[in-house]
């Protein structure tokens, strides 16, 4: 960071050598949450317009800056860094060294989660104004594959103007990676454009409605928690976006500061390697082990053992293999993986052979408990209401799934997890002073407590419509969605719903059926 003097801004050795508020950069942000709440006061009926310029409008400026950057003078050098991995000397990669450095994995998988909002609540709740009867599994894909090809699409956006700097021979080349690239790197190079004006008010428009789209995403998904909430229903929407936004405008005062960039850097890397992949981690505990878990050990003693077994034999050696693969195999991780991978595979055996079942009604019955269920109600939503037909991708997406969920999901985010502690104990994060370690660490913390309080004061219980939550029958194939998605919503329309009341009129449809 820098003054407005130019002088570097010291947050390594000592907390801050001088603070300074920065009033213009707060009157900014204080109009940035206006916008926000006129963005979401409604919920999805003022959001749902709003996402109509907001999406569309950024990628069409991402093509016109990559068309014209790739036209710009050693652009093709930038091209090869991103492309090939080459450094700013034209090496080759050690592709060995960066595809098993754990921490650059965890951080890559920090940022899709932010980017798709993958546990931070914005995908469900958004999601809960769906139809019931709307088929999920094409639009899940469909985000997930749209929203890496424009990330990758951008890439050459911004590489491109790496390599045009590394051209010049300016010292801002270097700046490749996080923020640097499109808060210093990128706009330096504006300034050497021809009408450099216009390129800076596409640039700041492509990156402030990118913005917009995140900050009331997530704000809705908190807004609408809290008016699902007992407490909360009579409460109106306008009045929880206002409070919202408020908090959030009281927030940002600590990010106003010349030390605000420090403080966000650290907050951000905190955010989204440790609380985000955690909380992947519990929700696919909750998911695949905690749901149905009741159903399967009230079913006699064998299937209560084989549970039990495996709940052992897979969080155990997770819990173990994860921090001893890490620290004491450092160098040698993957013996860890192969150890734990062992250590599951005989537990399974040994599961299985205490149930007392067949493979076949085992594997669907118990080791896949919870996830099968969710995974068929996918499938079953996936299929025109009426169809019985076994459709060929059914089983593969259901065992898929299941065993992703389930099983892979926590082990490599677990162990991303712990790449990303050891390097973070070894180096401190940007090099930044032990002040801004502790105030990173403390948001992953309050966020975990804030997870866990519900487990010990429960909230009051809300059970699933009997239709909803029917006892499983494994030769129920039948589907129960619409034609497409399109057909679900335009249902929906006719009947002059909107903000959640589809989902309720299905369910209270379903059951009068």
């Amino acid at each position: 960071m820098y003054k407005d003097d130019c002088t570097k801004i010291d947050t390594s050795s000592v907390i801050i050598d001088e603070s300074i508020f920065g009033g213009e950069v707060y009157i900014a942000t204080l109009v940035t949450w206006v916008i926000v709440y006129f963005c979401m006061f409604k919920g999805v009926n003022s959001s749902s317009y709003v996402v109509w310029v907001t999406v569309p409008l950024p990628v069409f400026f991402i093509f016109i800056m990559v068309v014209n950057n790739l036209t710009l003078p050693n652009a093709s050098s930038g091209v090869a860094m991103y492309i090939k991995g080459l450094d700013m000397d034209g090496n080759k990669p050690d592709v060995g060294a960066i595809l098993t450095n754990g921490q650059m994995w965890s951080e890559a998988c920090g940022q899709i989660f932010f980017s798709l909002g993958i546990c931070m609540g914005s995908m469900t709740s958004l999601a809960s104004y769906n139809p019931i009867d709307k088929p999920i599994i094409g639009d899940a894909f469909k985000i997930a594959f749209t929203n890496s090809g424009i990330s990758f699409f951008a890439g050459f956006a911004v590489f491109s103007v790496v390599g045009y700097l590394q051209g010049l021979g300016s010292p801002l080349a270097n700046k490749t990676a996080s923020i640097g690239l499109a808060f210093i790197a990128y706009p330096a190079a504006i300034e050497t454009l021809p009408g450099s004006n216009g390129w800076s008010f596409i640039l700041s428009i492509t990156l402030f409605t990118l913005g917009i789209d995140s900050a009331f995403s997530l704000l809705e998904a908190a807004s609408t928690v809290i008016q699902d909430s007992p407490n909360a229903k009579q409460v109106p929407r306008k009045l929880i976006s206002l409070i919202l936004c408020i908090l959030g405008a009281l927030g940002s005062i600590f990010f106003s500061f010349n030390w605000g960039f420090t403080y966000f850097d650290v907050v951000d890397h905190f955010l989204n390697v440790y609380l985000m992949l955690l909380l992947g981690i519990m929700e696919c505990f909750g998911a695949g082990w905690i749901y149905e878990l009741a159903d399967i050990t009230s079913r006699g003693r064998g299937p209560k053992l084989a549970a039990n077994i495996l709940i052992i034999s897979y969080w155990l050696p997770l819990a173990v293999l994860g921090p001893v693969s890490i620290w004491i195999l450092e160098g040698s991780s993957w013996v860890g993986f192969i150890i734990f991978w062992g250590i599951h595979i005989v537990g399974v055996i040994a599961s299985w052979m205490a149930s007392g079942e067949k493979w076949g009604s085992y594997f669907f019955g118990i080791y896949l408990w919870g996830v099968r269920k969710l995974s068929r109600s996918m499938t079953k939503l996936s299929k025109t209401k009426g169809s019985n037909k076994r459709e060929w991708w059914e089983p593969i997406f259901e065992i898929w799934w299941g065993f992703s969920i389930k099983y892979f999901v926590p082990f490599a985010l677990w162990f991303l997890i712990m790449f990303s502690l050891k390097a973070d104990l070894d180096t401190p994060y940007g090099d930044y002073h032990s002040f801004w370690q502790i105030m990173g660490w403390l948001y992953p913390l309050a966020g975990f407590v804030a997870f866990l309080y519900p487990i010990f004061r429960p909230p009051s219980r809300e059970d699933f419509p009997p239709e909803v939550d029917a006892a499983f029958k494994e030769d129920d194939f039948a589907g129960v969605g619409a034609e497409s998605s399109y057909a679900a919503g335009t249902v929906a329309d006719s009947k002059g719903i909107d903000d959640g009341k589809a989902v309720e009129m299905a369910v209270q449809e379903g059951a009068k059926q």
